[in-house]
C-alpha cells in the first residue's frame, strides 16, 4: 500500500474545514428555494403537513449555520456535528412524504440537492468520527474501555480518503493546482490513551503501514491506530482491524507546494503526464515527465531527471519512495 502524506493530510484538513461544510449550506439553501417555488406554483402544498414541517426544519439548519461555522472557524466541532445530524433527518423526512406534486425530473433533482448536502456534511461528521469516540469522559475518566469497546475505525479509514473521498471533495471545492506540503513535526508528540495537546492530523511516528491518518482534538485521548488485519480493495468492508497502541506526530505545512494535477493529459511531445496525484511517482517507475523532483523520504534528494528514466528507491519510515514534481524546476529547492 503506497502513501502519499500530503496528498492524505490535506484531504483531512479540507474535509474538516469551514469551507468545505459551507458547501453543504449551499446545496440545503437550493433546496430550500426549489420547495418554496413548488410551493408557489401548488398553494395547496401548504397544508399538507410534512411540507411545512420538513420546510421549517429546513429554514432552522440554515438559520443557526453561521453560528456553527463561526465556533468551528474557532476550533470548536460541536456545534457544526449536532447541526449534521440535525441535516441527516431532512433527505430521509421527504423521501417518506409524498413527493408526487414534483415532476420525474423535478423530484430527482430536489433530492439530488437534499442528498448532496448531507454527502458533504456526511463526510465532516465522518472525519470526526474517531476524535468524537476518544472525547468521551467514560474514557478519559477511566470508567469505559475504549480497547474493548472502539475495536475497529468508525471513520475514514486505511488510505481510502483519497480512493473514496477526493474526487467528490475536489469536485465541490475546485481542483486546486497546488496542496501545501505536509510533513511529520517530531518535536509534537502523543501517545495513544494521553491528552491530547494539538488540534489537526496526526500521523503514527513510525509512518502510517496500512492505518488511517487520524484528526485529533485537543483535550481527546489519543486515539489508537486501526490497521486492517487484511489488504482490501477500497469497495470492500474492512472485516477487522489490529488495534495498535502507538507514538503519534502532529502533521503541519512545511510552507512549500505541491503540484496537484487532476487527468493524465499528454504533452506537447505526445509522452503520458501524471495520473490523479501530487504531480508524483514511485520509486521503480519510469519517470513521467522530464524534470527536477525530489523525496521527503530523505533530505537533499532534489535533482533532474528524464523522461523514461527509472526513479530510484532512497529507503526510509514510509515504504515505497514517493518522488514528487518539483514546482520550483529551474530554481533552487
Amino acid at each position: 500500500m503506497n502513501r502519499d502524506l500530503s496528498r492524505e493530510a490535506h484531504l483531512w484538513y479540507v474535509i474538516t474545514s469551514p469551507a468545505y461544510v459551507t458547501h453543504a449550506r449551499d446545496k440545503l439553501n437550493e433546496a430550500l428555494t426549489a420547495l418554496r417555488d413548488g410551493i408557489a406554483n401548488n398553494p395547496i402544498l401548504a397544508d399538507y403537513r410534512p411540507i411545512p414541517f420538513w420546510g421549517t426544519v429546513i429554514e432552522g439548519l440554515l438559520a443557526s449555520f453561521d453560528n456553527a461555522r463561526a465556533i468551528l472557524a474557532r476550533g470548536e466541532h460541536e456545534p457544526m456535528l449536532k447541526w449534521v445530524s440535525q441535516l441527516s433527518d431532512v433527505p430521509r423526512g421527504f423521501r417518506e412524504s409524498n413527493l408526487g406534486w414534483l415532476s420525474p425530473e423535478g423530484e430527482k433533482a430536489f433530492m439530488k440537492l437534499l442528498n448532496d448536502a448531507y454527502g458533504i456534511a456526511g463526510k465532516f461528521s465522518k472525519a470526526l468520527a474517531m476524535s468524537q469516540m476518544y472525547s468521551t469522559n467514560r474514557y478519559k475518566e477511566g470508567a469505559g474501555d475504549w480497547r474493548a469497546e472502539i475495536p475497529e475505525d468508525l471513520g475514514i479509514v486505511s488510505n481510502t480518503i483519497m480512493t473514496n473521498h477526493e474526487a467528490s471533495v475536489y469536485n465541490v471545492m475546485g481542483w486546486p493546482n497546488e496542496i501545501p506540503e505536509y510533513a511529520p513535526d517530531h518535536t509534537l508528540t502523543c501517545v495513544t490513551g494521553k491528552d491530547v495537546p494539538w488540534t489537526g492530523v496526526w500521523v503514527p511516528a513510525n509512518g502510517p503501514g496500512t492505518a488511517a491518518l487520524a484528526f485529533a482534538r485537543q483535550g481527546q485521548l489519543m486515539q489508537a491506530a486501526y490497521e486492517p488485519e487484511r489488504e482490501f480493495a477500497p469497495s470492500e468492508y474492512v472485516e477487522a482491524n489490529k488495534l495498535v497502541e502507538t507514538a503519534w506526530n502532529a502533521v503541519k505545512a512545511t510552507g512549500d507546494t505541491l503540484t496537484l494535477l487532476r487527468v493524465d493529459q499528454p504533452n506537447a511531445a505526445g509522452e503520458p503526464s501524471f495520473r490523479l496525484a501530487t504531480g508524483r511517482c514511485e520509486a521503480g517507475s519510469t519517470c513521467p515527465k522530464e524534470g527536477f523532483w525530489r523525496t521527503p523520504a530523505k533530505g537533499g534528494t532534489r535533482r533532474h531527471f528524464a523522461y523514461g528514466e527509472t526513479m530510484p528507491s532512497v529507503g526510509g519510515d514510509w515504504g515505497t519512495t514517493i518522488w514528487q514534481w518539483d514546482r520550483l524546476q529551474g530554481g533552487t529547492s
